[in-house]
């Protein structure tokens, strides 16, 4: 089979988990975004190059999709090829990783490109329902260049282990018919602190001469998976930018700086993120529409029940033309309080524990106390794919006698 040709394989662009998202958190760092930018400054045509491919691919996968009929349950097998560099001269030899560990980084590539990973439980957002198989199997090569037998691994005593850049990437094979993947000791010291954990090329920079020399992913050793902490799944990440994807917030290895797009269908625009808390995730939205509706207790009355006879409300996303259902709101509850509504179209309960005199402005006579058994309840849900905010809920409220 041949790689990174014209229209290489196009991924969901969720099936790496939080690695595809950022590799920012903790100061480690993705390098691909930098090495593009590198290039386009050497060679400011790789733009235009870059948009042709992409309406190239783009017009590709719409033929592809009118010819398919039924389910593609095509499994793509890619072999891959480990370069593994050892510098002598180096304090340790950590870095001269062994065949197992290899052979794990990549049992570990297949579980994360199957989403059959053990971190699926971080996917946030209404996301769940996105994950999927990409149908993309690793392995080892058994076959060099030569045809001869082969466990894939290629083993290279050299100084270019230290300090490791694109003129590391010694002895790659064919790439029309490998991955070439080079495990190196460590990155120059990135300006500013933080660890480069490795990069790749996004397959429309690599198309000429010059792109050819610097195809393939290359990653420091202990970024590996047999490493295990947070950076264990650096080589699914960058050979997700391999595949053609760009972090989801665009091209840049800044998320929460702008709003970006990673030109697959399934995530939103985005500044992306580089820490799961609610504000974080919050702020990572870009395209926030306010949705404006009204609950209203015209159906109560003073035999209904506790609960509100409404219909629970559903608010459809503005401008979306299948008019998609963005949030719902659940009709309202009594707890603790009187059985029926004392007001006919009024939300209006008795039984509440009392305090102080009506009308007593004196602070010390406000003996009341909460009773938390006694609440009304609504419950407002944002649906698959939608985020909210409450910015607002006006409530008409009467204290009686």
């Amino acid at each position: 089979m041949k790689l990174h040709s014209a229209f290489p394989f196009v991924a969901a662009a969720v099936f790496a988990i939080t690695t595809v998202q950022t590799q920012a958190q903790n100061g480690n760092w993705c390098g691909t975004d930098e090495q593009r930018r590198l290039m386009i400054e050497a060679n400011p045509d790789l733009l235009r190059q870059e948009a042709e491919y992409e309406n190239g691919l783009q017009a590709y996968l719409k033929a592809r999709d009118t010819k398919r009929e039924g389910d593609d349950s095509t499994t793509y097998v890619i072999p891959l090829v480990f370069h593994v560099l050892y510098d002598p001269t180096a304090a340790d030899d950590n870095h001269n990783v062994s065949d197992e560990q290899i052979q794990q980084q990549v049992d570990q590539l297949n579980l994360d490109y199957a989403a059959m990973n053990s971190d699926l439980d971080q996917v946030c957002c209404g996301y769940v329902p996105k994950i999927g198989n990409v149908k993309v199997r690793w392995e080892l090569a058994t076959k060099d260049p030569y045809g001869l037998c082969t466990n894939g691994i290629d083993r290279i005593t050299s100084l270019r282990s230290s300090s490791a850049g694109n003129f590391s990437k010694l002895n790659p094979w064919f790439r029309q018919h490998y991955v070439n993947v080079w495990v190196i000791k460590n990155f120059p010291p990135i300006p500013g602190g933080g660890t480069l954990l490795g990069f790749s090329q996004l397959p429309a920079d690599v198309q000429d001469a010059s792109g050819t020399l610097r195809d393939g992913v290359i990653l420091i050793y202990n970024s590996l998976s047999s490493f295990g902490g947070g950076d264990a799944t650096t080589l699914t990440h960058e050979l997700g930018h391999y595949l053609n994807l760009q972090h989801t917030w665009g091209s840049t290895n800044d998320p929460t700086v702008s709003c970006g797009d990673d030109g697959v269908g399934d995530t939103p625009v985005t500044k992306g993120h580089n820490n799961c808390s609610p504000q974080s995730l919050y702020d990572s939205f870009c395209s926030l529409t306010p949705l404006i509706g009204n609950y209203d207790f015209n159906d109560v009355t003073t035999f209904s029940g506790v609960a509100s006879p409404t219909a629970p409300a559903s608010l459809i996303y503005p401008g979306d033309t299948t008019e998609t259902v963005a949030l719902t709101y659940s009709q309202a509850v009594a707890h603790g309080v009187s059985g029926n509504s004392s007001i006919d179209g009024e939300f209006a309960f008795n039984d509440w524990d009392t305090g102080a005199t009506d009308m007593d402005t004196s602070f010390v006579s406000l003996t009341g106390s909460l009773n938390s058994a006694k609440y009304y309840e609504i419950t407002v849900s944002p649906q698959l794919g939608h985020s909210m905010r409450l910015t607002g809920l006006t409530f008409k409220v009467d204290r009686s006698e």
